[in-house]
């Protein structure tokens, strides 16, 4: 059925085929239907497993940069253990950096690691600990959180939400720290009961209020819940 589509071929007519068949199009010889279908799994937020490996193999089949463009978006789509280490890998292949395209290739394999299941982190660590893209910060954090009391966690987003009371851009805050936060809460299904409530609260003054950041935090707890 792809192989009817132009180049042009756009999202929004997506919903007309099965799922099957839009991952089929992963590996289509235009590079824009290759694109656009990798795009409505990352859009998705999809939890198929078997998306990334397509992507590895167009990868394989028409190089890095052919595949899908300079700027791929592989971060929401589900590693393995496999497709994981097939990423890092891939890394310690390329080498250190000569020109800007080569440092930001190391970076985009690098971000694709880093946004692993923290599972996967923590469980080949000391490996990418070893690779200097790898934002150790963060999958500090993102290892963490996997033994952390989720009464802690909570704790630590509100008080991120308190001290962000008074500021009013996210360049102001560490909104990837508390994403982060949100992401091991998604991970507690005790969790939805509190989401809900934070969600069903009547807001009638966000001026110096923790509850214009918790909100929004809540917001994507609940996708991250899938609720």
């Amino acid at each position: 059925m792809l192989e009817s589509f132009s180049a042009a071929v756009k999202l929004e007519y997506m919903i007309r085929l099965s799922e099957l068949d839009i991952k089929k199009g992963i590996l289509h010889p235009e590079q824009l239907v290759r694109c656009a279908c990798m795009e409505y799994f990352t859009t998705a937020f999809s939890d198929d497993p078997s998306v990334l490996p397509l992507v590895i193999e167009a990868i394989g089949a028409y190089g890095w940069d052919d595949a899908f463009g300079l700027f791929s978006p592989f971060t929401n789509l589900v590693q393995t253990k496999e497709t994981f280490l097939w990423f890092v890998d891939e890394l310690e292949k390329v080498g250190p950096p000569t020109t800007h395209l080569q440092a930001h290739h190391r970076m985009r394999i690098a971000t694709a690691i880093a946004a692993s299941h923290a599972n996967l982190l923590q469980r080949h660590y000391q490996r990418i600990a070893l690779l200097p893209e790898i934002l150790e910060t963060a999958v500090e954090q993102r290892v963490a959180h996997l033994t952390t009391d989720v009464v802690e966690i909570w704790r630590k987003l509100e008080i991120f939400c308190n001290a962000g009371r008074k500021k009013r851009y996210i360049g102001d805050v560490d909104l990837p720290y508390a994403n982060r936060l949100v992401e091991a809460l998604g991970r507690q299904p005790e969790s939805a009961r509190r989401t809900m409530a934070i969600l069903r609260q009547k807001i009638d003054n966000l001026d110096n209020n923790p509850i214009k950041w918790m909100e929004p935090l809540a917001i994507r707890l609940a996708g991250e819940l899938r609720l």
